[in-house]
């Protein structure tokens, strides 16, 4: 039987949405007004600049009247990111990119963050779990020093 890991082994990787992540709203939601968050944006920089591999992964374009109006965001928001000082490796929309984004209204995942919620992240050497606690591994009760974690990243949250 093949055991998975939970995260590999070798250069991480994050998939980055953009709207409503890197940039937000004042009004009307139109890609052209999106206002960056330069905070936002410095935390997955810092991802980028700690070894991580980033993929700006947005279903921009993929709504079924973009696709019927033949709308591709790609090219637009490439530039947009350029622009906002954004630092990557790829880009993938709803119509263009090597991992296409489809339209969702939610999204379930064991390994989804909201950007609010970055902070220092830490695995326990024993059973990889995820946990932001400095002292104790919540599901296997060991308690480890500050440099007996593994770390991911610390991150200012």
């Amino acid at each position: 039987m093949h055991e998975s890991k939970r995260f590999s082994d070798g250069q991480k990787v994050v998939l980055v949405d953009i709207d409503e992540t890197i940039c937000f709203y004042s009004n009307k939601r139109s890609y052209d007004l999106a206002e960056p968050n330069k905070e936002n944006i410095d935390k997955i920089n810092r991802l980028y600049d700690e070894g991580w591999y980033v993929i700006y992964w947005t279903a921009r374009g993929s709504s079924e009247e973009s696709k019927k109006l033949g709308r591709c965001y790609y090219d637009f928001t490439l530039k947009q990111l350029q622009d906002w000082g954004c630092r990557f490796h790829e880009l993938s929309t709803g119509t263009k990119g090597k991992y296409l984004k489809p339209h969702y209204d939610l999204l379930i995942d064991d390994k989804a963050k909201r950007i609010e919620e970055l902070n220092i992240v830490r695995f326990c050497p024993e059973c990889g779990a995820a946990t932001n606690s400095h002292n104790t591994c919540m599901p296997c009760g060991i308690t480890y020093g500050r440099r007996g974690w593994r770390q991911l990243g610390v991150y200012d949250g």
